[in-house]
């Protein structure tokens, strides 16, 4: 997502490098890990993928000044020129560095794997809420009132936990992009697991998918801020039906008639403020078995209040409910934001999930509620399941002094400023989807990142850097790369469309150059040739090395490039969910879709406090543009006609 390009920008100044845990809880220090340290992440079989390449240098820095060309001046364009000459000369700098990536690849599965957890996430200092956790929201679903949510969250949790038998059994088909296998260690991972916040930098919570036999068979169920534990198997290991999940649901909701204190929001607080909270929680015995419990479930599932009626229509609610619960007088409090899942369904048919980023990209998050949707479709009905016996939900309540409740009334404070200062526009665009797209024999993805390109011009007159997640996993342990989308190509196509010259064909044929330069950066990242990650490695060489930063990370032209002001992403998600996030610039927007057959899902960002930038108004411009490059398109096979 838009926030992994954070070890980039200017996080590295002054960095140590320190050494072991940072987050010990209770008595199970031995299972808090590094995120880099989880290798383990298939039981049946280990995949035998190829290991992250490291990218030629004086290709990638050929890359890099393309990537600069339609974003900064001509001038600005010949210094940095010379400087990233300099860096890549013979014997220079930038081969030297390059060398140590090289070593370290050799013994490395995934030479960018560990900087790039630490940097990239453990040490973001910021609250998940907004700039981190993407929220992943669906259509109202057709169901009402309380009971409504209790049969709904049963139904939806038979479907994950069906999605854990395959994750214990090590049978999760094998992903593929084309013939290539793609690395499987996240669905491995997204369940048992939390981060877990240090001052410093972050640890996590991973349980060991090697112990199938050891994974924690209950789920915490938040309702009006308060927790439950509530068990989903037997002693003897036998599933709960969905009669006896109802009734658990129930109970719990019926043992928390009015609001608590909303410790949740203390997982929203900065991450150093957070981890000072936490070690004044750990103290006491009974608040440190509850973070323990919270960290070792399944997931969260959140048992929501109403989540529409305070906003303009049903998609914006059910955007900001998942994101951030829509401040602490309303959802805000009945969340616990370090847990990589949770799950929300809402007393007014709403269906959302708040995924932490820290262990996985939330494709691999929203694969389990696809599943878990794709299972409840099937009406399994109570009957074909196991009867079992188990007790009521056990109610988890926290110790808290008069200090313990000012930092939460402090958190709180910091939560709602971040809810009023961010603006949401979801859409739903109909007037066509993939078919339409590939009926002209282009990429969905690159043609859309081509029409975002525009539509941002057309708003604001210039290009700006724009960031588009593009995924690793072919390689071992691999993650993400950098696409970006602004490209000379690009950019000629966006002042074609304004010009009042540029004839109907000149205009679809810098189309078809722009969206065939985008599709070539996307295989180039798919194939560990991006320039990102590389550059982002030699600076960690150089820090580690006891080097001096080169010139090149401290030329004015490198910030820009790393200024992303649109951060974008593709998630798909068959049952039209969309995950959406926040702006990575104070100036910028976040924009995430999901191109459906006939129809594309997608969210935009921005902060209100921004006098710059405006979600509705980069919105509704996405959307013209869409229809008027479709319109374009009419006549050179008119004959294809929907909308």
């Amino acid at each position: 997502m838009h926030f992994l390009q954070l070890g980039l920008k200017g996080l590295l100044k002054d960095v140590k490098f320190s050494k072991g845990l940072l987050s010990v809880v209770g008595n199970y220090s031995a299972i808090c890990h590094r995120q880099s340290s989880i290798r383990c992440y298939s039981l049946k079989a280990k995949q035998d993928l190829p290991s992250l390449p490291v990218a030629p240098l004086q290709q990638s820095l050929e890359k890099y000044l393309s990537v600069l060309k339609p974003i900064i001046s001509d001038e600005d364009f010949a210094k940095t020129s010379q400087i990233v000459k300099e860096f890549g000369k013979t014997n220079g700098e930038g081969e030297a560095l390059h060398r140590i990536l090289c070593e370290r690849a050799k013994s490395e599965a995934n030479w960018v794997d560990e900087w790039w957890s630490r940097y990239g996430y453990q040490r973001w200092r910021d609250s998940l809420v907004v700039h981190i956790n993407p929220g992943l929201f669906y259509s109202k679903q057709e169901f009402n009132g309380r009971n409504g949510q209790i049969r709904f969250a049963a139904k939806l949790l038979l479907g994950i936990l069906d999605y854990k038998k395959m994750v214990d059994s090590g049978t999760i088909p094998v992903q593929k992009y084309g013939k290539d296998p793609l690395c499987m260690k996240q669905p491995y991972i997204v369940m048992n697991s939390c981060r877990i916040p240090g001052e410093e930098e972050d640890g996590s919570y991973v349980h060991d998918p090697e112990k199938p036999e050891g994974r924690a068979g209950y789920v915490v169920a938040m309702h009006n801020n308060q927790f439950f534990c509530i068990d989903l198997y037997d002693e003897s290991g036998k599933q709960l039906n969905l009669t006896q999940l109802q009734e658990k649901i129930g109970q719990a909701i019926d043992m928390s008639p009015s609001p608590g204190p909303p410790v949740g929001v203390l997982t929203a607080m900065d991450r150093t403020s957070w981890a000072k909270v936490y070690k004044k929680l750990i103290k006491d015995s009974t608040n440190s078995a509850i973070l323990e419990r919270i960290q070792k479930s399944l997931l969260v599932v959140c048992l929501d209040q109403p989540s529409f009626h305070n906003f303009p229509d049903d998609k914006t609610g059910a955007a900001a409910n998942s994101m951030h619960g829509s401040g602490s007088q309303l959802n805000s409090g009945n969340r616990w934001f370090d847990k990589t899942m949770q799950a929300i369904v809402t007393t007014d048919g709403g269906l959302g999930a708040n995924l932490e980023h820290l262990l996985a990209e939330a494709v691999a998050q929203s694969d389990v509620f696809d599943h878990a949707l794709d299972h409840m479709a099937k009406r399994v009905t109570t009957k074909s399941l196991p009867v079992a016996k188990t007790g009521p939900p056990q109610k988890l309540e926290f110790n808290l002094t008069n200090d313990l409740l000012d930092d939460i009334e402090v958190a709180r404070k910091q939560l709602d400023s971040l809810v009023d200062n961010i603006e949401l526009a979801p859409r739903l665009f109909t007037w066509y989807g993939k078919n339409f797209i590939k009926h002209y024999r282009m990429s969905p993805d690159a043609y859309l990142q081509v029409c975002l390109q525009w539509a941002y011009y057309r708003l604001h007159g210039h290009p700006v850097s724009t960031y588009e997640t593009g995924s690793t996993k072919k390689f071992r342990y691999g993650r993400t790369e950098t696409v970006r989308s602004c490209t000379t190509e690009a950019l000629e196509f966006s002042k074609g469309m304004e010009s009042k010259t540029c004839k109907k064909q000149e205009k679809i044929d810098l189309l078809t150059k722009a969206v065939e330069k985008h599709s070539s950066l996307s295989k180039e990242a798919m194939a560990g040739e991006g320039i990102d990650r590389l550059l982002f490695g030699m600076k960690i060489a150089a820090i580690e090395s006891g080097r001096e930063v080169p010139e090149v990370y401290n030329d004015p032209s490198y910030k820009e490039a790393m200024r992303f002001r649109i951060s974008t992403s593709q998630v798909p998600s068959k049952h039209g969910g969309n995950v959406y996030f926040g702006p990575s610039e104070q100036d910028g927007y976040g924009m995430c879709y999901n191109i459906m057959s006939d129809q594309v899902i997608f969210t935009v960002s921005a902060f209100k406090d921004n006098d710059i930038t405006s979600a509705k108004k980069f919105a509704d411009v996405i959307e013209t543009s869409l229809r008027d490059v479709q319109l374009l398109l009419f006549g050179r096979k008119s004959e294809y006609h929907q909308g």
